[in-house]
């Protein structure tokens, strides 16, 4: 995608020219960052965007550091997907949130917004150490959401992008019963969203 506007009008409600296109790399891996721009960023394009995986329990500041510097650089915007929280223990689960929030906070993010997707497909088991829990995952998301804002009211907060697809069986719970249980447990849950993640592909199959 080119970076001019076509039809002359800058991109005011995002505040910068970007394109449409991103792709998910590893921030262990440094050659994927001109990867990405040589992809995202190709026909002239810029600020496109990476999705890069982040351990909340990761405060490696030199790695972190090199790499939001490097996609400054490169005109690439960053959406950090959290994963691997503790999920049993509330205190660990509260000091989880609140270190890797402080740590994201301190990172220098290349533009304004800060993109952040609170986990990833929470109805399948498989990513949310061995359960389905709705319930857990709605007070986790309203934690992590109000330790974000406390800290820069431009971190953009998005939900775990859900297997869409998959219905409810052994290792799944369908998309619209889990949001319907997250939504009980924590009212309003939704509302406190800045955008909504989703993932537009069958899985499996």
């Amino acid at each position: 995608f080119p970076s001019h506007d076509t039809d002359g009008k800058i991109q005011k409600s995002i505040g910068y020219q970007n394109n449409k296109v991103g792709i998910y790399i590893y921030a262990e891996v440094k050659d994927y960052v001109d990867l990405a721009e040589e992809l995202a960023n190709s026909n002239g394009g810029r600020w496109g965007y990476v999705l890069l995986p982040y351990n909340v329990k990761d405060y490696n500041s030199e790695k972190w550091f090199q790499l939001f510097e490097l996609l400054k650089e490169r005109q690439l915007i960053p959406i950090v997907q959290l994963y691997d929280i503790e999920t049993e223990d509330e205190e660990k689960i509260d000091e989880q949130i609140k270190k890797s929030s402080e740590f994201l906070d301190k990172l220098p993010w290349p533009i304004e917004n800060r993109y952040v997707s609170v986990y990833n497909e929470p109805n399948d088991r498989n990513f949310w150490k061995g359960k389905i829990d709705p319930e857990g995952y709605a007070v986790i998301l309203n934690k992590t959401i109000n330790e974000l804002k406390s800290h820069d009211k431009d971190f953009f907060i998005m939900n775990a992008a859900m297997n869409a697809s998959a219905r409810t069986g052994a290792d799944h719970l369908d998309e619209r019963e889990f949001l319907a249980r997250m939504n009980k447990q924590v009212p309003g849950i939704f509302e406190k969203l800045d955008g909504w993640a989703s993932h537009s592909y069958p899985q499996p199959n």
